[in-house]
């Protein structure tokens, strides 16, 4: 006898603009093993970092952060991100790149006969608000190659691209620093890099050759300056046989490759341990004593924080801040 899918009710909150909660990395795996009703009455709420409305949901509460964010387990009892963290059965390790449809691109990716007629380099990103790196390296670099710059920040094309991988596509080398460092905080840049089958220069995570073939990618920390690393791409722009090699080497060693098909096994396992069991037993964050007055300033806090007039408030203590700062400094 077949047995039936549980039904489940779930919402999502405070993800970022464009997103469709109909239609999605999460409920597209939960649709292969439960009944999933979208519901403004859910008994469980996944949110992310772009609001606080899942403030008002006292069910069982499911981060997910594609950002470079530490969970605050004191008002989710489930997460997932980037970081490396042991804690029960509350957290798993999901990095962003994973929902791309680039992942699928990188891992099936065709062999690369000859590299025609493709430009050096390129730069693609909107935010200026990144570690100074990306910048400094994206101006170094820019002295030695024609680097051409597709997205909002520092855009030298003069318009910027709608579809990244095509873009990607005409380049030897794309820049795929990640926004900041952290041990774990690896995003889909490089990934889309190996999608569009250009070599990746990367920068970010101290830990991403254990994650990603070193033999497939350009790693910055490998050398000592960025002199050096613009000695190295002049050296393979003019031996393409070697470029040849890094676009036809797996993105995973054989290794990797099985961690990743078990990671995949071991995503769902966490899913299903949320929603198999009793809906009382499967929230986590506690409610009484100190825990529920730190929640109770911090809903407080937050909502202190959506009025306008204490944005600008809370703006003008920051500026004051860094006036102090770079004074004494």
């Amino acid at each position: 006898m077949k047995q039936l899918k549980k039904d489940i009710k779930v919402k999502f909150t405070d993800f970022w603009p464009g997103w469709d909660s109909n239609n999605n990395y999460f409920i597209k795996i939960l649709s292969n093993m439960y009944n999933v009703q979208i519901s403004d009455n859910p008994d469980y709420l996944f949110f992310s970092d772009y609001g606080t409305e899942f403030l008002k949901y006292d069910c069982v509460r499911i981060y997910y952060t594609g950002e470079n964010i530490v969970p605050n387990f004191n008002v989710t009892d489930y997460a997932m991100g980037f970081n490396y963290i042991d804690f029960g059965d509350r957290y798993f390790r999901l990095p962003n790149y994973k929902r791309f449809d680039s992942y699928d691109l990188a891992i099936n990716r065709s062999k690369i006969e000859n590299i025609g007629n493709k430009s050096k380099i390129n730069f693609v990103y909107s935010n200026s608000k990144a570690n100074p790196i990306r910048d400094n390296f994206f101006h170094f670099m820019a002295q030695y190659f024609e680097i051409d710059s597709g997205g909002a920040h520092l855009n030298n094309i003069g318009y910027r691209v709608s579809d990244k991988i095509t873009f990607l596509e005409n380049y030897l080398f794309t820049i795929a620093f990640e926004n900041d460092e952290a041990l774990g905080y690896t995003t889909e840049k490089i990934v889309d890099a190996f999608a569009a089958n250009t070599i990746p220069i990367y920068w970010g995570n101290r830990e991403i050759c254990n994650e990603f073939n070193p033999n497939a990618f350009i790693n910055i920390r490998d050398f000592k300056s960025f002199k050096n690393v613009a000695e190295y791409v002049s050296h393979l722009i003019e031996n393409p046989d070697k470029i040849l090699e890094y676009l036809n080497t797996p993105i995973f060693t054989n290794s990797q490759l099985i961690n990743h098909k078990k990671q995949q096994i071991a995503f769902e396992n966490f899913l299903n341990r949320i929603f198999l069991q009793d809906i009382h037993f499967a929230q986590r964050r506690s409610k009484y004593a100190v825990s529920l007055n730190y929640q109770r300033k911090f809903y407080t806090m937050n909502k202190l924080y959506e009025n306008k007039f204490l944005k600008l408030v809370f703006k003008a203590k920051r500026f004051l801040f860094k006036i102090r700062f770079w004074k004494n400094y």
